[in-house]
């Protein structure tokens, strides 16, 4: 008798290289584990061949389904119109460009089906977790949005993970869903109503083909996204939350500045302590800005 039945969503972009190699790891790795399973790929109309490859791979894998949205795009809409295709009491999403490993996904499974937690995340910072190679900027993008994250999901060390599962019980008491952007999993965490949250070691693994989506409007896109959140977790006092997150982010930004100007010497140091502050000014009004857009 198999453990259980999960859907595996996979929202795509762009990614038509990686989705053969994707395909057969995830039945091998499926099939191995004795899960009942499906695929369902929700691809927003990539111009790179992928529907041509999708309806390919379909017929020789009765466990893929996909959807080709037309107008649409976005990771977060993407998996949310994957969860209405789905069919089994069991929600997995994972990325298409490799990075999750598939032969980890039983290993989220377990506990949801044992009952000891009722949201599990594939992360890269519990201990036995990893990342394979990231450069600074990478490592400083995530941790900032992370801590910017912070006051919404409490200690979770990895709320902005891609590879995470919940059982269609917790995701049937969710309030309205209305996430932009691609941070899907911080949605679900904060408007579920969650008991347990638990959070398993896997090896993040670099890309090989295709282009990452993390680009700076999606980053200004995660911004927008927080202040809704923060609006809906604390109607009272988001503003002064909001503004403390912007002086915060300015003050970091500064002191980059400062640092990287007095460290490579192209200014005095009063000039590199108005140029932080410059910075600073220009992070937090930008902030404010894009609160106020959002608000219209």
């Amino acid at each position: 008798m198999a453990p259980g039945r999960v859907s595996i969503i996979v929202p795509t972009y762009r990614e038509a290289e990686n989705l053969p190699r994707l395909m057969a790891l995830l039945a091998e790795a499926m099939d191995a584990s004795g899960w009942e399973w499906e695929s369902i790929v929700v691809d927003d109309n990539s111009m790179d061949g992928t529907p041509a490859i999708l309806a390919d791979l379909a017929r020789r894998q009765p466990r893929l389904r996909y959807l080709i949205r037309q107008g649409q795009r976005g990771l977060a809409s993407a998996v949310l119109a994957g969860f209405k295709l789905a069919r089994h009491e069991y929600l997995l999403v994972m990325d298409a460009d490799l990075s999750h490993p598939p032969e980890s996904i039983a290993t989220l499974l377990e506990p949801l089906m044992k009952g000891r937690a009722d949201f599990v995340i594939g992360s890269r910072y519990v201990p036995g977790g990893r990342t394979e190679s990231w450069g600074v900027f990478r490592w400083l993008n995530s941790v900032t949005a992370t801590w910017l994250s912070r006051p919404l999901i409490g200690p979770v060390r990895d709320p902005m993970a891609g590879f995470f599962a919940l059982p269609r019980t917790v995701l049937a008491t969710a309030d309205e869903l209305n996430p932009i952007g691609y941070k899907i999993a911080l949605e679900l965490m904060v408007k579920c109503r969650l008991q347990h949250i638990l959070e398993v070691p896997i090896v993040f693994r670099n890309r090989t083909y295709g282009q990452s989506k993390l680009t700076l409007h999606e980053q200004f896109r995660y911004l927008e996204h927080l202040a809704r959140l923060y609006d809906y977790r604390f109607p009272r006092v988001s503003r002064w939350v909001k503004f403390l997150i912007a002086a915060g982010c300015g003050v970091l930004a500064g002191w980059v500045m400062v640092v990287g100007l007095g460290y490579w010497r192209t200014l005095s140091v009063g000039w590199s302590l108005a140029a932080g502050l410059g910075v600073m000014t220009l992070v937090t009004v930008v902030f404010f800005i894009l609160l106020s857009w959002h608000r219209r």
